[in-house]
């Protein structure tokens, strides 16, 4: 049984942030800093002065201010309500001014981002869940690099979900990949609850945890969302719906692992209960609204035919 990679958050620092700087083309325009006043307050300005001109810019220019913004919303340092704010409105600046909708700026985005993040050790699974979330919340066009990220994780998680382009895709991929190679059953690595549990019972548990909840997100923004400007764009209808059988078996396949985890785990206040309640909560409600979009008069003349058998 091999152990699962991190999956817990790893700090992103100023430093960490200051290095990928130094090396982008970002460089010129964050050389002086004052030691008068908080240098995370003036990386924000220098940012918010570097964007004034980005609808102007080519992509190559916007890849690097993409990844730094990325990185000073994950800054620990940072975290505070009124910080967070602020640098959640510069990403949300970015995105009004970046076309990411064409599926092939968001690969390009998401894979950079990805290399960069990778390069500073700052790339584990719930710091890329934290960006997807901020950006899932920043409208159909953050939420194209919110799926493509939760498709990344979740295929970090699952060896049958091979991810070669960071793009939308159905979401029977999903349902398949767990029939194919599912996460090993907790029945295997928990520990009994007299024991403590072990360094891979823990890595296990958190790995679970990721998926669910990369799981919960994503069925969130691609059911639950308003899709109609993607939709628009000329995104297919296929990527935001599933398939009746698929819905079945990803309900039945987490109600199956509720089962296999102590019940104190999956209560609401458990570690898996609240991502489980929703995955299962939103499956139904896909379906419900299937049966609802179905035409009445096929309903009666479906009634009749199985009466008169």
């Amino acid at each position: 049984m091999t152990t699962p990679g991190p999956s817990q958050p790893v700090d992103c620092t100023l430093g960490k942030l200051r290095s990928f700087v130094e090396r982008s083309s970002l460089a010129v325009h964050l050389r002086h800093f004052s030691e008068t006043s908080s240098v995370t307050d003036q990386v924000e300005r220098h940012f918010r002065v570097l964007m004034r001109g980005i609808k102007f810019w080519e992509l190559d220019r916007m890849q690097p201010l993409f990844t730094g913004l990325c990185m000073l919303i994950l800054i620990k340092e940072c975290n505070a309500d009124n910080q967070s704010y602020k640098r959640n409105g510069l990403m949300a600046r970015f995105i009004e001014f970046v076309d990411c909708v064409p599926p092939m700026i968001g690969h390009q985005l998401i894979e950079k981002l990805l290399e960069d993040l990778a390069e500073h050790q700052v790339d584990s699974e719930a710091n890329l869940l934290k960006l997807a979330v901020k950006l899932g919340d920043m409208g159909f066009r953050g939420r194209v690099l919110a799926v493509c990220l939760l498709w990344w994780v979740l295929g970090r998680r699952l060896p049958a979900l091979e991810i070669t382009m960071h793009r939308f895709r159905e979401p029977g991929e999903l349902a398949e990949a767990i029939r194919k190679q599912p996460p090993i059953s907790p029945s295997v690595w928990l520990a009994p609850e007299s024991e403590a549990p072990s360094e891979t019972a823990k890595a296990h548990s958190e790995s679970l945890r990721v998926m669910l909840e990369a799981m919960e997100r994503l069925l969130d923004l691609l059911f639950c969302c308003d899709n109609a400007d993607l939709l628009q764009a000329g995104y297919p209808d296929h990527f935001f719906t599933l398939e009746d059988s698929d819905s079945a078996f990803l309900s039945d396949w987490c109600i199956d692992l509720s089962k296999e985890l102590p019940a104190s785990m999956c209560g609401p206040r458990g570690k898996f209960g609240a991502s489980l309640h929703s995955i299962i909560g939103m499956l139904m409600q896909v379906r419900q609204a299937k049966v609802q979009e179905v035409d009445p008069s096929m309903m009666v003349e479906a009634t009749l035919n199985v009466s008169s058998d």
